[in-house]
């Protein structure tokens, strides 16, 4: 966030905040495979799920 660069190997695991604006970067010319999946169902089960409409942009100053 914020510009901050957070680098990641083979096997890592890697977790993000539900609201963090992100992005991946792939810069070698290396095959790069993530796996991601969401908690979506599970918070509107409990009534607990948020959307933010209006995300801030990228790069944003919050």
């Amino acid at each position: 966030q914020n510009g901050q660069k957070t680098s990641f190997n083979q096997y890592d695991v890697v977790t993000t905040p539900s609201m963090w604006v992100h992005e991946y970067v792939n810069d070698t010319d290396e095959i790069q495979v993530r796996l991601r999946y969401s908690n979506g169902a599970l918070l509107e089960r409990l009534n607990i799920h948020y959307i933010d409409e209006n995300p801030p942009a990228h790069g944003a100053a919050n």
